[in-house]
């Protein structure tokens, strides 16, 4: 999920929070590592993005690896847990709540955009939560394992959810806003060492 990070609502009074514009989705089924690797290397430069927000966990270890080395600090891994993974749920219901989620009008998405928004919105309906007993407030979160869609029979996924939640991870991140045009002019410290010797 590739979202457009607007940081208009740093500056509100309230928020003090980035919105996310949902701006394209891909996903790939089947598709091995080692080509996966060339595919998002080259989306992510095609995108200029400035952070990567990714899974880390099991197999996903391999694969941020080998972008992090790429692209450096602007991957973010994130490993799944029961606790980061409610955390994760909470941070977006969060963003979503505060309508800071944005997804385009399936009116101006390319048709395979709007049968991948059509799969994310089915993820969203059939998606399930219990939050736990206990003072953590734990969250389990996810479209269970074998569920499976009422009218075609097949399995439902959530990895588009997931990807989309991960927009929360940027949330934590530090966030300034440039003013363009505008140059902050620092004191020169020799010119006050000339006066003084």
């Amino acid at each position: 999920t590739v979202v457009e990070v607007d940081l208009s609502t740093l500056e509100d009074e309230l928020l003090r929070v980035p919105t996310y514009r949902m701006v394209q989705r891909y996903q790939w089924v089947g598709v091995k590592h080692s080509e996966l690797y060339g595919l998002l290397k080259a989306l992510l430069e095609h995108w200029k993005v400035r952070k990567v927000a990714a899974d880390a966990t099991g197999v996903g270890a391999g694969m941020v690896s080998f972008l992090a080395r790429a692209l450096g600090e602007r991957v973010i891994p994130f490993v799944f847990t029961s606790a980061s993974k409610s955390q994760l749920g909470w941070d977006f219901l969060n963003i979503c709540d505060t309508g800071r989620w944005k997804e385009p009008s399936p009116l101006f998405l390319c048709q395979g955009a709007r049968d991948l928004q059509a799969v994310f919105w089915e993820q969203c309906e059939m998606c399930e939560y219990h939050v736990l007993e206990g003072p953590g407030k734990l969250m389990r979160w996810g479209v269970p394992d074998g569920k499976r869609h009422p009218e075609t029979g097949e399995r439902v996924h959530d990895d588009l959810l997931v990807s989309a939640a991960l927009s929360a991870v940027l949330d934590r991140q530090e966030w300034s806003v440039r003013i363009p045009g505008t140059i902050l002019q620092a004191r020169d410290v020799l010119e006050e060492l000339d006066k003084g010797w």
